[in-house]
């Protein structure tokens, strides 16, 4: 009888979980509907494809493992793509293109994360076309402001300056604060890597005035929920340590970095292994050989969970810059741990 009970209650098990994770049926028989008939495409089925929509940007921003999601954001952005290909009607079609450019910037953010920046680029221009078609100025504004972070942190800053300037003439006068905000935080990373000291405290002070102000207006999903929101005073710290990093100001950014990582969310494990890796270069640059491998190993504590292939090349950026110590007991301890993280690096950024 016990036997009979495991193997009924197991039974009962798999067809819960099996009921669980069936789809809405009435929700794919209307997408059936809209891929045959045009017509079709009413208001809730778009109300359905734009929380879809919204909740993929929130799985991004909250995932550990964000290009787990590539499958899933795909087969969204293909349904999306069947239907505009269906020639809906003119509301419909502004609402679908608006799902396909936040779709394409989300995939060309995780591809981006994921080390491939020349597919993320192709999508983040396709993006922008699909924000030009349903006349977002905001969106192509926060789009261009990402594809920005390619030549950013691609070791060629000059070129992203250009970029953000016309993501703020998009932007001017619609868009919310915290954009524009975010928009003056990437613009001041990229003066301090350009060595420009006074440009790029001129650009922390407007993001930080703006923050401060808080005025409300237009946002992409990105910036749709003060819950999960990209920019903050919070991020805005770690901006400012990464400045003034850049800027050979080791001191002053570790005040910035080390305030970043008291007020971070715990959840936010990726944005902490991004400020360690910068918390430790400062450490580099006092000579402080110990503390600057602390802290990387640290990083690459998060990295055996995250897996993101960008925070490995900021490590591998760190190292380098450790080499005229490699004979060091600390170097060496550092390199074994690299060398250890290295296989699950590769394997995420091959998907």
């Amino acid at each position: 009888m016990d036997a009979r009970r495991r193997q009924f209650m197991q039974q009962a098990l798999g067809a819960t979980v099996a009921s669980s994770l069936i789809p809405d049926t009435d929700i794919l028989a209307r997408l059936v509907r809209a891929l045959k008939k045009p017509a079709g495409v009413d208001m809730s089925l778009l109300a359905h494809l734009e929380l879809i929509t919204k909740n993929n940007r929130q799985r991004f921003i909250r995932s550990q493992k964000s290009t787990l999601l590539l499958h899933d954001v795909s087969r969204h952005l293909e349904i999306i793509t069947h239907l505009l290909e269906s020639s809906p009607p003119e509301d419909a079609n502004h609402l679908l293109c608006r799902f396909a450019a936040e779709t394409s910037q989300l995939i060309g953010d995780i591809l981006f994360n994921a080390g491939n920046n020349a597919q993320a680029e192709r999508y983040y221009d396709v993006a922008l076309q699909a924000a030009e078609e349903c006349n977002h100025a905001v969106l192509h504004a926060v789009i261009l402001g990402r594809k920005s972070f390619i030549p950013l942190y691609g070791g060629d800053a000059e070129n992203a300056l250009p970029l953000l300037q016309e993501a703020r003439t998009q932007a001017a006068g619609t868009a919310a604060d915290v954009v524009t905000a975010w928009m003056w935080a990437v613009e001041a990373e990229v003066q301090a890597r350009l060595k420009n000291a006074d440009g790029c405290q001129r650009a922390l002070h407007q993001s930080e005035r703006l923050i401060e102000r808080g005025r409300s207006g237009e946002v992409s999903y990105t910036f749709a929920d003060p819950s999960y929101s990209p920019f903050t005073q919070s991020h805005l710290l770690g901006y400012k340590g990464a400045c003034f990093v850049r800027l050979q100001q080791p001191r002053k950014a570790q005040r910035f970095l080390n305030e970043r990582l008291a007020s971070m969310d715990e959840t936010r494990i990726h944005k902490k292994s991004i400020t360690l890796v910068d918390l430790a270069t400062t450490f580099v640059q006092m000579d402080e050989v110990e503390a600057a491998c602390k802290h990387v190993e640290q990083a690459l504590a998060i990295l055996e969970q995250t897996r993101s292939a960008r925070v490995f090349q900021r490590v591998l950026a760190h190292r380098h810059q450790l080499e005229r110590r490699k004979n060091t007991t600390h170097v060496k301890n550092l390199d074994a741990r690299i060398e250890s993280v290295l296989p699950s690096i590769q394997f995420q950024g091959a998907l």
